[in-house]
């Protein structure tokens, strides 16, 4: 009994965490605050590090959880690992959250000479007249996405902050029922 109790408030503990670190990155990225650290390093090693950090949880769901690492990529790229690994866990985690059954993944590839790294599922999927809200501070779909699945709403506002910060851009293409 006490080691079912310890492990609740672990979990609170880690809820709290991760929602103050939400918060505090928020804030940090709307003030202009976060200032990236530019260095080079292996996109493909950083994918598989994300991968291999979510398989349990997918796993857990019985979903297959794939990397599609196209071969012409160059390996080594020059930018800030950690906001990029932040983002990925960020859109895989929502990913995983919101698949009941099928596949999540990250595919990375080039596209009209653009890097493209993509995070696909084939879970609940978003209805098109909620598309723009998805990436508001503290929007979610609906209030029943809430209510299902929890969370805050500030994990995708924060991957789209951050791949501003860093010169990309963030898209969504999702249909209800099938996936995004």
């Amino acid at each position: 009994t006490q080691r079912r109790h310890l492990e609740t408030v672990r979990q609170a503990a880690q809820s709290l965490l991760g929602l103050l670190n939400d918060l505090l990155d928020t804030a940090k990225l709307e003030k202009g605050a976060v200032e990236l650290e530019i260095a080079d390093f292996s996109l493909h090693a950083l994918c598989e590090q994300v991968a291999a950090s979510m398989r349990l949880a997918a796993e857990k769901k019985r979903l297959k959880l794939h990397l599609d690492y196209a071969p012409d990529l160059p390996v080594h790229f020059r930018g800030d690992a950690l906001r990029v690994q932040q983002v990925l866990v960020n859109l895989l985690g929502n990913a995983i959250k919101f698949t009941q059954e099928g596949r999540v993944g990250i595919e990375v590839r080039q596209d009209d000479g653009m890097t493209v790294i993509a995070v696909t599922d084939t879970g609940i999927g978003i209805a098109p007249e909620r598309l723009e809200r998805i990436f508001d501070a503290f929007a979610q779909a609906d209030a029943t996405i809430t209510r299902r699945f929890g969370g805050t709403g500030l994990g995708t506002t924060i991957a789209r902050q951050l791949t501003e910060l860093m010169g990309g851009r963030i898209a969504l293409h999702s249909t209800l029922g099938v996936g995004s």
